[in-house]
């Protein structure tokens, strides 16, 4: 019997050594680093006021990037160190901070500070010094253009001055300003781009006024500006407050408590943590929430209702980490770390005492040549990359306070990067799509906010992954919309929009009661310039969301996601109404669901979080007229997506353990496993075997579920891991192979060698063989029953059949199986994988059987194709969705460029997409010559064969884009135009 416990002991040996090396994944080289030398780090200095709002937010924004940094292994395997400074925003202190980084000899870069005044008297310090600095916030101009060590990644004053002025006259439609500014450089930059342009586009500026920050008399100064503004104020005008934060509260106080109601349009300043925080120490504003600031207008760099989706996953990091929501500068924080650490990772600086000043050179000189859109760093409040002052140009949003939040005012301007991708300029400035600006042209983008509430969610399907779900949604514009050109992207049936003041319900399903599924319009109501239309829906929806938790059998997604049918981004972007839905907080709308009983408790499963989130969709633009001179053929739409989460409603020990206490866990559990396994051998403790088996089974329980909850939770929380559900299959099968292996040992320490030392005989082999195969049978028994959900009721019946039988099966069948056997070895074919069967459509293996192999193509057909046609045939294997496969296509240029410019265009637009591999590295090659054109090839690599027609359209989008942002165009054969002509001529000679 040593042979079989030898072997039993070396699985469970192995089965620890596995999860220990889970284990030191989890940790992540922690451990490595833990032990790693200081000199081998790389330091960024950080410079911000720590005990200010803003300044924590900058500060968390950046810890929150360098710790996902460091948690992948750092920068070639060194961790990035933060040196963090307080410069109390005050001008001297920030100086002798500036010194203190230079006299430390460390930091490769800075990362501040958060004030234009602030930036420039540590800028001095950093100019004299040679160190490179890159303010997230700072939009003075002088900062920059006085300074070429000094770099920003948002936009400055000039620009945000020149916006908000045309923003007044163009889009609040105002025929006068008034202004307020204080003297000091920051705000009187600002306001005097503003009064400038103002005066360039005949905005009349009816009053200026410059006050001193350090005035004693400063607030009866303020009042009595205030005083002479509503003494002279016109009935169409606004005031612009060309402020820092501090002097900008006590401002707006004034104007509210003055009683007037025109406009009031800020600076960014207005925008930020100690703005709104500085209205909360007020009686009317306690008693109200908002009761200053409701109705301000701001610039904002960014702002997450209008954002794309890479903010609202830093938004979730940042909730998930600090339990705060994120403002405009954490964001920019986070790019400005992420600028910093990839000119690290690009220039290769190391920050070693010896080569530091040289590495800071390097730094700022590669910042400097990011001067090109395909240099450019993409994060979360877009493209990073400097212009020749190191100033980055980067679109502003107009927010307007609504209940102390910042919300997207109902029109937005974006800039013409392309003229040429507008169908028809005409049109587009006659509907008012575009509004001319400067030397080009602006989109005009409507808001429209779109607000819903649940009413139940029925018919809950998981195998077919559907559910009714029944909903009234809202939609609040300014201007016009339409509501019958929503298109809802995974409903089931066709969902048509009623229009406005409709009171006819529309059927969406044939056949079915009118009262199951239908979309119903309620009501229309218009109140100062906006306009509200109230729907019903309830209808079936595909929950086809790709979220880390779908995988997991205790959780699943539900939901629907829509977009306009016509209009582009560049003209309507949808926005989650918060102040509507009131999801102030963010545990609101799905308390209000399970108060209200929207998952009934039949289904066994319970309301667990909710998610509303935009993305950019692809329309493709089928032949439109409209878009027939255009390269690309697919349109960037804006599209709203709603996703509840929902947990099974079952006891489940994973969810009484926190990820601490189970890491915890796992390493005491394989630690005393280790030495229980390391007793088992040695003959002092063979005495003790019942007691070591019995502790053995304790701890594998204890390691098993330990580890099970650590690398799970690990996993789906990193959406780069796809084999999720393996991990889950894998922990299922051991769950029952590992207790099987447990009780044979036990069978063996408390049967058999009992009785063995009582009769002194050996136990009979058939006697110790039939218990194990009756073991090992129920556990395939309930791997495939409970693990795989097959049925197996019919094997278990005919498994008492006699073995007589079996002889005359094995005969009919006995070629059959070694058909499917050699499948299965031979060609290395397994279920899960790609495959296409010469003469057969490709498809995925569902199932291999003694008789056929079935296949599922890409249209959903099932083949069952006979296994002595597949072994007769040419197979092409495609692999798992884990396995790496190439694409390729050809597309043809003007000879305008040279190829190697065409080429690093190619190469860098087929790097962007995060789906592409980067290692293999793509191929861009040279094929030769067309008919006046050049032909390349772009070869790529890629995972999931079951995704080749979105890889292949991705990469497309991504080639176009970059070659029409870089003014390539793509060659159309001179042929089809001149036969065209031929055509066009006889016709005219015939008439």
């Amino acid at each position: 019997m040593k042979p079989v416990k030898n072997i039993l002991s070396t699985i469970v040996i192995l089965f620890l050594i596995i999860l220990s090396l889970f284990t030191l994944y989890l940790f992540n080289g922690k451990a490595c680093n833990f032990f790693r030398k200081n000199k081998d780090n790389i330091h960024i200095a950080v410079v911000a006021p720590q005990k200010s709002a803003a300044g924590k937010s900058h500060i968390q924004g950046i810890q929150l990037y360098v710790d996902r940094i460091n948690k992948k292994g750092g920068i070639k395997d060194r961790k990035i160190i933060l040196d963090i400074y307080d410069d109390a925003n005050d001008k001297t202190t920030a100086r002798e901070k500036a010194l203190e980084i230079v006299h430390k000899k460390r930091a490769v870069a800075v990362i501040g500070h958060i004030s234009s005044a602030i930036s420039i008297s540590g800028g001095a310090v950093y100019k004299q010094h040679k160190i490179p600095a890159v303010t997230p916030s700072s939009t003075s101009d002088k900062l920059t253009m006085e300074n070429k060590w000094y770099f920003r990644t948002v936009f400055n004053n000039s620009s945000q001055g020149k916006f908000l002025a045309y923003y007044v006259k163009n889009i609040l439609k105002k025929t006068s300003i008034y202004i307020i500014r204080e003297d000091e450089e920051h705000s009187s930059g600002i306001a005097e781009v503003f009064k400038k342009e103002a005066k360039e586009i005949n905005l009349p500026v009816n009053y200026d006024k410059a006050f001193r920050a350090k005035d004693p008399n400063l607030d009866s100064c303020l009042k009595q500006m205030v005083y002479n503004i509503k003494k002279n104020l016109e009935q169409n005008s606004a005031i612009f407050v060309g402020t820092h934060a501090r002097e900008g509260i006590k401002i707006i106080k004034l104007i509210r408590e003055a009683g007037i109601e025109n406009p009031v349009i800020g600076p960014t300043a207005f925008a930020t943590q100690n703005f709104k925080q500085g209205f909360d120490q007020y009686p009317l504003e306690k008693a109200e929430p908002g009761y200053y600031t409701n109705g301000l207008y701001m610039g904002v760099p960014l702002i997450y209702d209008t954002a794309n989706e890479t903010a609202q996953i830093f938004k979730k990091r940042y909730w998930g980490k600090y339990r705060e929501t994120p403002d405009w500068q954490a964001a920019y924080a986070y790019d400005t770390a992420m600028v910093i650490v990839q000119a690290i990772l690009k220039t290769g600086v190391t920050g070693q005492p010896e080569t530091i000043e040289n590495d800071r050179i390097k730094l700022r000189d590669y910042l400097a040549s990011m001067t090109l859109i395909n240099d450019a760093v993409a994060g979360t409040t877009g493209l990073n990359y400097f212009d020749k002052n190191g100033d980055c140009p980067k679109p502003i949003t107009i927010g307007i306070y609504r209940h102390k939040n910042i919300t997207s005012a109902q029109a937005q301007l974006q800039p013409v990067l392309n003229s040429r991708l507008i169908p028809d300029i005409g049109a587009a400035l006659d509907k008012g799509y575009i509004l001319p600006y400067k030397k080009g042209y602006i989109y005009k983008t409507n808001v429209v906010y779109v607000g819903l509430e649940m009413g139940s969610i029925d018919e809950l399907n998981l195998k077919k992954n559907t559910a009714l779900l029944d909903f009234h949604i809202w939609f609040r514009y300014q201007g016009e919309f339409d509501a019958q050109d929503i298109i809802f992207l995974n409903a089931i049936e066709n969902i048509r929009m009623p229009p406005p003041d409709s009171s006819k319900k529309t059927a969406l399903t044939p056949g079915k009661s009118e009262d199951k599924i239908t979309a119903t319009f309620i009501k229309k109501e218009e109140k100062a310039g906006l306009t509200s239309l109230l729907y019903h829906v309830r209808a079936n929806f595909r929950n086809d969301f790709d979220s880390d938790r779908q995988v997991t059998e205790e959780y699943r997604q539900l939901g629907f996601k829509f977009r306009h049918r016509n209009l582009s981004r560049s003209n309507l972007i949808y926005v989650t109404d918060i102040v509507g839905m009131k999801l102030t907080d963010k545990s609101g709308f799905v308390e209000k669901m399970k108060m209200d009983a929207v998952l009934s408790p039949e289904y066994d499963w319970k309301l667990d979080d909710a998610h509303f989130f935009l993305n950019n969709a692809l329309k493709n633009s089928r032949g439109d007229l409209r878009y027939l001179d255009l390269q690309n053929k697919f349109i960037e739409c804006s599209q709203f997506n709603m996703e509840i989460i929902i947990k099974e409603d079952r006891f489940s020990l994973r969810r009484k353990f926190s990820g601490g206490v189970a890491l915890w866990l796992t390493a005491i559990s394989f630690l005393v496993l280790s030495m229980l396994v390391i007793s088992q051998f040695q003959t002092t403790f063979s005495r003790f075997a019942k007691s070591i088996w019995f502790f053995q089974a304790l701890f594998v329980f204890l390691l098993l579920l330990s580890a099970e909850i650590v690398l799970l939770s690990k996993m789906a929380g990193d959406p780069g891991i796809q084999n999720l559900k393996y991990a889950i299959l894998t922990f299922d099968i051991l769950w029952w192979i590992v207790p099987a292996i447990f009780i044979q040992l036990g069978l063996n320490t408390f049967i058999h060698k009992p009785i063995e030392k009582q009769t002194g005989q050996a136990t009979p082999k058939v006697m110790r063989l039939i218990p194990v195969y009756i073991i090992y049978l129920t556990t395939v028994y309930g791997i495939v029953t409970f693990v795989f959900d097959q049925n197996i009721t019919h094997l278990m019946t005919t498994s008492g059949v006699v073995a007589v039988t079996v002889g005359f099966l094995i005969k009919d069948n006995i070629s059959k199986l070694f058909d499917s056997i050699s499948i299965i070895k031979a060609y290395e074919i397994k279920t899960g994988q790609w495959i296409q069967i010469c003469g057969f459509d490709e498809g995925m293996v569902e199932d291999i059987t003694k008789l056929s192999t079935r296949i599922r193509t890409r249209e959903g057909s099932l083949l069952n194709i006979p296994n002595s046609v597949v072994l007769s045939s040419a197979i092409r294997n495609y692999g798992y969705k884990d396995d790496v496969y190439w694409q390729n296509f050809k597309l043809e240029t003007v000879t305008s460029k040279s190829p190697e410019q065409i080429m690093k265009v190619l190469k860098t637009a087929i790097l962007e997409p995060d789906e592409i591999l980067k290692i293999p590295e793509p191929m861009i090659i040279f094929e030769g010559q067309g008919d006046s054109s050049a032909i390349y090839t772009v070869r790529y690599a890629v995972k999931d064969y079951s995704k080749k027609n979105e890889h292949l359209t991705m990469a497309w989008s991504s080639v176009w884009l970059h070659l029409s942002k870089a003014n390539i165009e793509l060659a159309t054969p001179h042929r089809i135009i001149k036969l065209a002509e031929q055509i066009s001529t006889k016709t005219h000679i015939s008439a």
